[in-house]
């Protein structure tokens, strides 16, 4: 029995460490090592981010941006990878590759968080390894 053909969804070259992410409504601040989601089923999703702060200079001032909010829609035909690529001029996400391919499940490093469903954000972070630092530490 085959099942549904899942995609994986990378952002890369963001200021992590100045990010927060919601994905379908699961709420998260990011690590410096993350680059996206995996197993993310067919359907229409919406992704919002937002950056926590304003660069002057060399200095991070507090404060938070309003969120930008990308709603794909990703067809059960044929898994995807879509690639954002970070735009520093527009501080925001661009696509910059989209691939339908077969997908291994097991290629996908610990740089990636597993598409959280429709499970509360505590259930959520609480099936995560090492919990609520385990988006900050991506």
């Amino acid at each position: 029995m085959d099942s549904e053909p899942q995609s994986v969804l990378l952002f890369l070259d963001g200021p992590a460490d100045r990010l927060e992410f919601s994905f379908d409504g699961v709420f998260g601040r990011i690590g410096e090592k993350f680059e996206g989601f995996f197993q993310v089923p067919p359907g229409i999703h919406f992704i919002s981010y937002r950056m926590t702060g304003s660069v002057r200079g060399d200095e991070i001032c507090s404060g938070e941006g309003p969120f930008t909010t990308v709603i794909l829609n990703l067809m059960k035909s044929q898994a995807s990878v879509l690639t954002f690529a970070w735009n520093q001029q527009e501080e925001s996400f661009k696509l910059s590759n989209f691939d339908t391919c077969r997908l291994s499940p097991l290629v996908f490093s610990e740089k990636l968080l597993q598409y959280p469903g429709l499970l509360s954000y505590s259930r959520f972070m609480a099936c995560q390894v090492g919990s609520v630092e385990s988006w900050q530490s991506l």
